[in-house]
């Protein structure tokens, strides 16, 4: 609980406490970063600033391993995000994705 008030009041970012992420999880710039305690990820993923996912109803999405979620993108509702998935600046992700694509775009369409 420390640990997150001091995150929270430095860096402006909100991790749930049941957040769960594999081996190599990093967020590069945690300014504004809001992830939903009922997240959950594989190996290898990284967050850059602004990113939000998961809302307060609870419906968070199931993220693979090796992912790139750009600045400002947001992941909601109770969705996959395969492994391999780059999600571009911005971007709103509403749906599932599969494996070894890219989401770009409000909301976002894969390619």
């Amino acid at each position: 609980m420390i640990i997150q008030h001091v995150n929270r009041v430095y860096n402006g970012c909100v991790i749930g406490v049941n957040a769960d992420f594999g081996e190599g999880f990093v967020i590069m710039h945690p300014i504004g970063v809001v992830i939903n305690s009922k997240v959950k990820g594989g190996i290898n993923i990284t967050l850059e600033s602004g990113v939000v996912m998961g809302d307060e109803k609870g419906m968070s999405p199931s993220l693979g391993s090796h992912i790139f979620i750009g600045a400002g993108a947001k992941v909601f509702g109770p969705i996959t995000v395969g492994d391999n998935v780059k999600v571009g600046a911005n971007a709103v992700v509403v749906k599932d994705v599969e494996s070894n694509k890219t989401a770009l775009g409000i909301p976002a369409k894969t390619k």
